[in-house]
């Protein structure tokens, strides 16, 4: 009791009160702070996770459009492969096992997507470390796929894979992309299973 009455002979009630109230607001201040950057990661999170669904669409096709164009090299003597691109800009890829072969077919080739990581990606350094660098290690993977895509393009559209001339350079393509596809499918699903806590096996369209 002498205690706290020499206290209160050095400083007014008013002084406790107002540290008491100081400290109080503090921490308040600092869970609400705690609180909406465990928010903002969760919705950084189902961001990304939502755009890897849809990378997961691009992977499929073109891991598709491998397969088929190493069975069709396979089972046809001069099979034709080939890009076109619509007015509207749409990038599609066709393959022919040859005249009367029945085996023709033609589908879009899905752009590859990371402009919702581009729009968090700054933030994400801020609000976790970790997860940053988990992150990087996801999109270095998706990069590749757009690689993929891109030089599978380009071996078309450049090497003129009609006379068969070029038969070699388009078949050690797709030994490469094969190899590369199920390397960025584990890293894309071990991210994805990290933050979903379940396997990447759900795409989206768009």
């Amino acid at each position: 009791m002498d205690f706290i009455k020499n206290l209160e002979s050095l400083f007014p009630i008013t002084v406790y009160a107002a540290i008491i109230l100081f400290i109080v607001k503090e921490l308040f201040e600092f869970v609400k702070k705690t609180s909406g950057e465990r928010r903002r990661i969760q919705a950084i999170k189902e961001i990304l996770s939502e755009e890897l669904e849809r990378n997961l669409w691009a992977h499929k096709v073109l891991e598709r459009t491998v397969k088929d164009s190493i069975e069709l090299l396979e089972e046809f003597d001069n099979p034709e492969f080939g890009i076109n691109i619509t007015s509207t800009g749409e990038v599609r890829f066709w393959q022919n096992g040859g005249e009367d072969s029945g085996a023709e077919s033609s589908h879009p080739l899905p752009e590859v997507k990371q402009e919702r990581y581009d729009s968090i990606v700054l933030e994400l350094a801020q609000l976790d470390k970790a997860l940053f660098n988990s992150t990087r290690s996801a999109y270095d993977s998706i990069k590749e796929l757009a690689h993929v895509r891109k030089s599978l393009i380009e071996t078309l559209t450049e090497t003129s894979k009609y006379n068969g001339e070029s038969e070699d350079l388009w078949r050690g393509f797709l030994g490469y992309a094969e190899d590369e596809l199920r390397d960025i499918y584990k890293s894309m699903n071990d991210f994805y299973t990290s933050i979903k806590g379940k396997p990447l096996t759900k795409h989206r369209l768009r």
